[in-house]
């Protein structure tokens, strides 16, 4: 329907200096001109007005005034809060879900301030300002990034440009980027949020249910999941159990999202087996540290793993999720050495995981592709014989699963930099 609303931009005639991140700040005007309008009856009124403060010296002011429904004085100090809704005809359900809050946090990080009047009862107008610090003397070094720019927000944000409240951003994915960050929550402007802010530096998959999130997990494993509790259908704390009960997907780093901060809560979280349990709302910088965390743990325990594969003993202390699924993997892999027809598609069928999820699943936790740790194991099975037992090369080529000795001897001397004869004087000479 059309509601004939009359939309004005007013500002100061004078250029601004100020710096501010560009697509956040447009986040946070989107959020607020989607408000006025959604709440701003037939024939009513906007305004956008950018001009300096006359209180505040050395504040820039970003006002979004609306003839609209008001605000009861009594939810005005609840709107910035995530999930805030109270069940009425009024504008107070304005604050539900994430975008107020979004705006606040984005604000705050501004070093700026977001504030809200309305008066109901005496006039028909609600005001929300913006406050923002001019110049840059209030910014560390390490906050200003690139080059400055000049933006001719006037031509941004004329009437035939006002986004509405879904905002389209484009999905860039890049092959060199190693991490795939898969995040799942159903409020599109969360996930959008942090698909944005981690998009420069993993690969993101996004999903808005878990249901959407299991179908491709049978497909391809990401690195991390980032999940919401509170979902549609299948809730965040029934996909994380599932998750860790698949031994395909249990080694996977999953954190939880959820506006529910007790200590229960985050027991509950954590007992369906998390890595981590973040409360709403939440620092993005917070979430980008515990997802590098978890993925650093990983690289030191594939790193320590790795190295075990070539000079060893492989300890493992078969304990985690982890640790089991290997422990069980190198056990079938021990038992078929000899056997050179054993591959890749036998280890698939004796582990009963897809061949694409256990190609990721061994990457991921050794760093090896599955036909690259079946011949690492081969030639460390092989270094154990040629040091402790006295069978000839030959003999050891077969009993490790080569056909010909020629073939072994070049890629044992790839892992050890030693031929195998080389291999047994060196160790003949440390024992005397």
């Amino acid at each position: 329907t059309i509601k004939n609303i009359k939309y004005k931009f007013l500002a100061a005639e004078q250029p601004v200096l100020i710096y501010f991140d560009q697509h956040q700040l447009e986040k946070v005007i989107s959020n607020l001109l989607s408000n006025a309008f959604k709440f701003t009856d037939e024939n009513g009124q906007i305004t956008l007005k950018i001009q300096y403060s006359e209180t505040e010296p050395g504040w820039l002011e970003i006002l979004v005034m609306d003839n609209g429904k008001g605000i009861s004085e009594d939810f005005q100090d609840k709107l910035f809060e995530s999930f805030f809704q109270v069940d009425d005809k009024g504008r107070q359900n304005i604050g539900s879900g994430i975008g107020l809050a979004l705006a606040k946090s984005i604000v705050e990080l501004h070093k700026g301030r977001i504030t809200v009047a309305s008066y109901p009862s005496l006039i028909n107008q609600t005001s929300f300002t913006v406050l923002l610090q001019t110049g840059l003397g209030h910014l560390s070094s390490s906050e200003i990034v690139g080059e400055e720019t000049l933006v001719d927000i006037k031509s941004q944000l004329m009437p035939e440009q006002i986004p509405d409240q879904k905002w389209a951003h484009e999905k860039t994915e890049r092959t060199n980027k190693r991490y795939k960050v898969m995040v799942v929550e159903d409020n599109h402007e969360v996930r959008e949020l942090i698909a944005d802010d981690f998009k420069r530096s993993y690969q993101i998959v996004e999903c808005q249910d878990a249901q959407a999130a299991l179908i491709l997990l049978e497909k391809e494993l990401p690195d991390v999941i980032i999940s919401d509790i509170m979902m549609p259908g299948i809730n965040g704390l029934d996909f994380c159990h599932t998750v860790k009960s698949n031994e395909a997907t249990n080694h996977i780093p999953f954190i939880l999202l959820t506006a529910k901060a007790s200590v229960d809560h985050q027991l509950e979280g954590l007992a369906t087996g998390a890595d981590a349990y973040i409360s709403k709302p939440f620092s993005l910088k917070v979430l980008e540290l515990n997802v590098k965390n978890l993925l650093k743990a990983q690289e030191i325990f594939r790193e320590k793993f790795s190295k075990q594969v070539i000079i060893g003993p492989v300890s493992l202390n078969v304990v985690t999720p982890e640790e089991k699924f290997l422990s069980k993997l190198m056990n079938i892999i021990d038992k078929r050495l000899e056997d050179s027809s054993f591959d890749v598609l036998d280890l698939v069928s004796e582990i009963g995981m897809s061949r694409t999820v256990l190609y990721k699943k061994v990457q991921m936790l050794t760093g090896y592709s599955v036909a690259d740790l079946i011949k690492h194991l081969r030639l460390k099975k092989a270094s154990e014989l040629l040091k402790n037992t006295s069978f000839n090369i030959t003999e050891i080529t077969y009993m490790v699963g080569f056909n010909d000795r020629k073939h072994f001897s070049k890629e044992f001397k790839k892992q050890y930099e030693l031929t195998p004869s080389e291999f047994i004087k060196a160790h003949k000479t440390e024992a005397h």
